[in-house]
């Protein structure tokens, strides 16, 4: 699919410089009958051409821009899971109920079993601890049938009762060691690192020498391996405390002292084989 469009690509590109060169053609045999008095015809082919030429130019940037979006997108959606890639998130960014699937947090279905058992699990073990997730999600959904139906959907016992399964919730991450679960959030095709894409200026991260392109580890002794790990624990504590973070540059561990609130990053869900680390 992508060498088709590549190939129409190219194909768009070349047709557009030749219509270019022959409407530049056609327009100096009409330039010396549409000029105005007192003006040469060569100055008059000279401007008009130029602006002419001009917006033909413009013209063709937008259209490769608009195939190049294009492809990008194609791109994107051949290879959803690629290392490198994922969807860019802030850091306080929160998770709408309706986006949470049935395990693990992914938008997309995620096959727990197989994703256990590749992490190193036996089959048995592996589908227990997804009957566990599951009995649990089921609970939630039940809750959103129950108030719809009976019109508290929204109310605050609604969030109350939400709020208290929410505490009882049992996830992947709570029944596995913290290797495992990496190793099972790689197998099973989510993101399993969170890298930085930008650095606010002025920021936590700036002042602290956190650049785009890190990997971040660990905040104190959390492991980090979605975006989202690290929003409840920069309000943890008291505002301003130093903490350290734990990060990857360039092949290398390193600890940098950030003060405790806002870090001031975008980041980026990312997923890297931790048998390769």
């Amino acid at each position: 699919m992508i060498k088709l469009y590549l190939g129409s690509f190219v194909l768009l590109t070349v047709g557009i410089v030749i219509g270019v060169f022959i409407s530049k053609s056609t327009e100096v045999a009409s330039i010396a009958d549409s000029r105005e008095p007192g003006v040469s015809a060569d100055q008059a082919r000279t401007g008009s051409l130029a602006t002419r030429s001009d917006e033909r130019l413009r013209n063709l940037e937008v259209e490769l821009a608009s195939v190049s979006a294009r492809l990008k997108l194609i791109e994107s959606r051949e290879n959803p899971t690629s290392p490198g890639t994922g969807q860019i998130e802030d850091e306080d960014a929160t998770t709408p109920e309706s986006s949470i699937s049935f395990f693990g947090g992914s938008r997309e279905p995620v096959a727990v079993v197989e994703g256990l058992v590749a992490a190193g699990l036996d089959s048995h073990t592996a589908e227990q601890i997804a009957r566990r997730v599951s009995e649990s999600e089921l609970k939630r959904l039940e809750l959103r049938d129950r108030a719809i139906r009976e019109g508290y959907i929204g109310s605050e016992q609604y969030r109350e009762e939400m709020i208290a399964l929410r505490e009882e919730q049992v996830r992947v991450r709570d029944q596995i060691d913290g290797s495992t679960y990496d190793r099972y959030l790689y197998y099973s095709g989510q993101s399993n690192r969170v890298a930085v894409s930008s650095v606010m200026l002025g920021s936590a991260a700036e002042t602290s020498g956190v650049k785009a392109g890190d990997v971040l580890l660990r905040y104190e002794e959390s492991t980090l391996y979605k975006p989202g790990d690290i929003r409840g624990l920069t309000s943890q504590g008291e505002k301003d405390e130093a903490v350290n973070l734990t990060l990857l540059r360039d092949g290398e561990q390193m600890t940098v002292s950030v003060p405790r609130g806002p870090l001031g990053v975008r980041l980026s869900a990312i997923r890297i084989n931790p048998d390769d680390d």
